[in-house]
């Protein structure tokens, strides 16, 4: 069903029509002025949205960068872990103290990217979390190692024997 208006144009057309003769009514000055603040209406639409845009897209990329830096120090953490296992290792079978250099720097090198991490994450609860548990592992496997590094040292002193003698 058509919206009549005056003299049988539908409303939408008559409503033009009138806009129109009210654009045609007036002094050219007048038409530009209004033809200019619409463009500059519409530019500053495009502005405000591209600034917009602009903004999500840089507070993307800092989220991304952080994301690559988190992991980077999971990545530190875990070379530590390695390194310590690795030094470890090589003390029990040798005996030499030189063997654990590793298994230092290993020590040194987790405490100080887990604390880095620790403050990396400091917003997100469910990491804090994750990391509180990987330092819990990691303390009950270094009490570990130091116990079979002692017994190491106490074979190595002669104070105990490799394997008990078989009678």
């Amino acid at each position: 069903m058509e919206l009549l208006g005056v003299d049988g144009f539908n409303s939408f057309d008559y409503q033009r029509e009138k806009f129109v003769g009210f654009l045609s009514n007036l002094k050219i000055g007048a038409r530009l002025g209004i033809a200019f603040a619409s463009i500059s209406i519409v530019f500053l639409a495009v502005g405000v949205t591209s600034l917009n845009a602009t903004s999500k897209l840089a507070e993307a990329e800092e989220w991304n960068t952080h994301t690559y830096e988190v992991l980077g120090l999971a990545e530190g953490m875990l070379t530590s872990m390695i390194n310590m296992e690795t030094g470890s290792r090589g003390f029990q079978v040798s005996g030499e103290d030189k063997f654990l250099e590793p298994w230092n720097n290993g020590i040194q090198t987790f405490d100080k990217v887990w604390t880095e991490a620790k403050h990396q994450t400091s917003d997100n609860p469910t990491q804090q979390k994750r990391l509180d548990d990987i330092k819990s592992k990691n303390v009950e496997f270094t009490e570990a190692v130091k116990s079979m590094i002692q017994l190491r040292r106490d074979v190595t002193d002669g104070k105990k024997r490799r394997c008990p003698a078989r009678s």
